[in-house]
């Protein structure tokens, strides 16, 4: 296990750049092996970062679409809505399709891309309007 979480900070340390966002170039390289039903431990480690970069801006993101009103109510104005079955390694999947699909966004930053497929992928539905 410490084997395992030594290689993890090393490719964290050598595998991102410092003071700068992660581009999409990357995370697609990370996220490549949850493609496989088998990986050797160096392909696992990826895949964690993967899922725990995906997991963590997902999140952030969800937290962000939140607002409070005057009243201390929680208000959402959510443009996508995760289902609660779906798992990191689906949300993976699904970003590396949306990467398939705009080959030109690599070189933009990773959460901007991520942001661009959940939207796509997980639209939230719209409110029936109040009469």
């Amino acid at each position: 296990m410490k084997k395992l979480l030594l290689l993890f900070a090393l490719v964290w340390l050598y595998g991102v750049p410092e003071c700068h966002a992660l581009k999409s170039e990357s995370l697609v390289s990370y996220c490549q092996v949850a493609k496989k039903t088998v990986m050797i431990d160096a392909e696992m480690i990826q895949f964690q970062f993967c899922n725990g970069y995906i997991q963590g801006i997902s999140d952030a993101m969800q937290m962000q679409q939140a607002e409070i009103d005057a009243k201390g109510r929680l208000i959402h104005k959510q443009t996508f809505c995760l289902p609660d079955e779906v798992t990191t390694t689906e949300l993976a999947l699904v970003y590396l399709k949306y990467m398939d699909g705009h080959p030109e966004k690599l070189h933009e930053d990773a959460f901007v891309t991520l942001w661009n497929a959940l939207n796509d992928a997980y639209r939230c539905p719209r409110a029936a309007p109040h009469p």
